[in-house]
């Protein structure tokens, strides 16, 4: 009986430690996850946010309720990344300029960012209506890079 009891011992003690692993690392996950907002956000994506190397597979993976919009004269292929398959729904590609603006304002986020310097259109002047913020952003590749990431990353 001794060993019978030994081995029961062994048995629980270890399925214990593997219970507390698990919720160790779900707490660890939600841990992460709360340092993203929650915030909805669009980002229309434009060549300088392309060339600032923004970490846009992992801010869609990470977030909830952050939308890429691609203009017509860019695609998700030209992203420098791969994007995960399952935050496909979070990239919208329109085919033309209204439908980026169109997109933006059915979308009503808090907050919108755009480097209007790219963009071969101005933003519809009455935007502000559908919209909370509209951030334009620079050309500038560590300035988009910290501009976003301060708003996304709490």
């Amino acid at each position: 009986m001794g060993l019978i009891g030994c081995v029961v011992v062994l048995l629980g003690t270890g399925g214990y430690a593997l219970y507390q692993s698990y919720l160790n690392k779900e707490q660890e996950q939600e841990q992460i996850t709360a340092k993203y907002t929650s915030k909805p956000i669009t980002i229309i994506l434009t060549d300088s946010i392309i060339s600032s190397n923004l970490p846009i597979n992992e801010i869609l993976l990470k977030t909830d309720n952050i939308v890429l919009v691609i203009p017509p004269n860019l695609s998700v292929d030209d992203l420098n990344e791969e994007i995960d398959e399952s935050i496909s729904f979070k990239i919208i590609e329109c085919s033309t300029n209204d439908g980026v603006w169109s997109v933006v304002k059915h979308l009503n986020s808090e907050v919108i960012f755009v480097v209007n310097d790219d963009l071969n259109y101005e933003i519809p002047k009455n935007l502000q209506r559908y919209v909370g913020e509209i951030i334009e952003l620079e050309q500038n590749f560590s300035y988009i890079n910290q501009k976003i990431l301060s708003y996304i990353i709490n």
